[in-house]
């Protein structure tokens, strides 16, 4: 499967996927040795599942900043949709987000995201 990073930090990524399907969570720490993803990076990957979270596995980067303006043009879109409808969109932070741990007691555990 293709996609687009949309996110990165904290040594995870976040890909939207081209079936339109959910996001995938990736560990940067999987990639191959020397290689990185940023914001745009179009990468190609496997689409694995860990419970019901799309995980994106065997990851290769295709081309790095391919789609650099994307996450600007998407946040702009769900502001026009709130506006324009009233639409019920959780804003994302991507400054609180934790995978990988239990908000009660940091321990590791999977957990799902959705947008």
């Amino acid at each position: 499967m293709n996609g687009v990073v949309l996110w990165t930090g904290q040594g995870q990524a976040l890909i939207w996927c081209e079936d339109q399907g959910p996001l995938a969570f990736c560990e940067l720490a999987e990639l191959p040795r020397g290689q990185t993803l940023g914001c745009g990076d179009l990468v190609q990957f496997k689409a694995c599942f860990h419970g019901k979270m799309r995980v994106a596995c065997d990851v290769h980067r295709i081309e790095a900043n391919a789609a650099p303006s994307l996450v600007d043009y998407l946040q702009s879109r769900s502001q026009s949709a709130v506006q324009a409808r009233g639409a019920d969109i959780i804003p994302f932070d991507p400054t609180a987000v934790r995978f990988g741990q239990k908000p009660e007691d940091d321990g590791p555990a999977v957990q799902a995201l959705s947008l």
